[in-house]
C-alpha cells in the first residue's frame, strides 16, 4: 500500500545521575574523574567490563584516603589501584559474592592514580550488576593503625612503632614493607603477623637489605644490634586478605 501514516518523533532531553559512570569507561584514556569525598555509581555489564576512574592530587602536600567498593548484586566485585608515578598497582580482591572490597589506608603525595573495578557476575543472579565506589579522605598521620600504601619498596615501607597494631590487606604480587628503629642492642624483637587467610610469608632484612630471617606467623629475634630493619610481607597465592602486624622490641634495661 502506498497510503501514507503520520507520526511525530519526539526528542527529550534529560541530565544524567552525576554519580553514575558514564560509558565507554573501559581504558585510562575514557576514565571518569572522582574526587575525595564522593561516590560513583557503576554497572559490570557484560561480565567481562572494566570500569575506570581517575583521582589527581594536585598539590604539594600529603594525602591520605580510603577506597571502597560494595555491591548488593550477586558479584563478585574488585578493584585495583594503579599508581602512574611508579607503575604500581595494587589488586583488592577477597573472592565471594556480594559485599564489598576495601583499601583502608593509601597515602600519596602529588600525583594521579587510576582505579580499575572489574568483577565477575553469577549466572543465577536476577538483579542488576550495581556497585558503588567510594573515596574517603582521612587524617594524615604516621600511620594512623594501617599500612600507608603505596609500601612495596624499602625507600617507601611503612613506620612500626614498638608495641603499636598495624593493620593492612595484601594479595599476590604485592608486598608490603615496613621499617623499625633498634636504639641499642636488644634482649630481643617479637614480629606476629595475624589474623590472615592463606599463607604469608615475613622476611626481615637490616639496614643495607640483607635478609636476616624469614617466617610465617611469629618470630623472635635474638640480640639485635641498633640500626633500622625492614619487615617485608608477600603472598603465594590469590586470595587477598586482611592482616594484623605487632612489633615488640624489649631492651635489657628500659629505655
Amino acid at each position: 500500500s502506498n497510503e501514507r501514516n503520520p507520526y511525530i518523533l519526539s526528542l527529550k532531553s534529560f541530565e544524567k545521575d552525576k554519580t553514575e559512570e558514564i560509558e565507554p569507561n573501559n581504558t585510562e584514556q575514557t576514565s571518569m574523574d572522582i574526587t575525595p569525598e564522593s561516590t560513583r555509581k557503576g554497572y559490570i555489564i557484560p561480565g567481562d567490563d572494566r570500569d575506570y576512574y581517575h583521582i589527581v592530587y594536585p598539590e604539594e602536600r600529603g594525602y591520605c584516603f580510603t577506597i571502597k567498593a560494595e555491591t548488593l548484586s550477586n558479584v563478585d566485585i574488585n578493584f585495583t589501584l594503579i599508581n602512574k608515578l611508579t607503575g604500581s598497582e595494587k589488586l583488592i580482591n577477597r573472592y565471594g559474592w556480594g559485599g564489598s572490597e576495601e583499601l583502608p589506608f593509601v597515602s600519596s603525595a602529588k600525583g594521579d592514580y587510576y582505579i580499575r573495578v572489574a568483577g565477575a557476575v553469577n549466572r543465577t543472579n536476577i538483579k542488576d550488576p550495581l556497585y558503588y565506589i567510594k573515596i574517603e579522605e582521612k587524617v594524615a598521620e604516621k600511620n594512623a593503625g594501617f599500612e600507608m600504601e603505596f609500601n612495596d619498596t624499602l625507600e617507601t615501607a611503612t613506620e612500626l612503632i614498638n608495641l603499636e597494631e598495624v593493620d593492612g590487606v595484601i594479595s599476590q604480587d604485592d608486598a608490603d614493607f615496613f621499617r623499625f628503629n633498634v636504639i641499642n642492642e636488644t634482649e630481643s624483637v617479637n614480629i606476629s603477623v595475624s589474623r590472615f587467610t592463606g599463607d604469608i610469608i615475613a622476611e626481615v632484612f637490616d639496614s643495607a637489605g640483607v635478609k636476616i630471617d624469614s617466617f610465617s606467623g611469629d618470630k623472635t629475634l635474638e640480640r639485635l644490634s641498633a640500626g633500622t630493619y625492614y619487615i617485608k610481607l608477600t603472598k603465594s597465592d590469590t586470595l587477598s586478605s586482611f592482616y594484623r602486624l605487632f612489633l615488640n622490641i624489649r631492651y635489657g634495661q628500659e629505655q
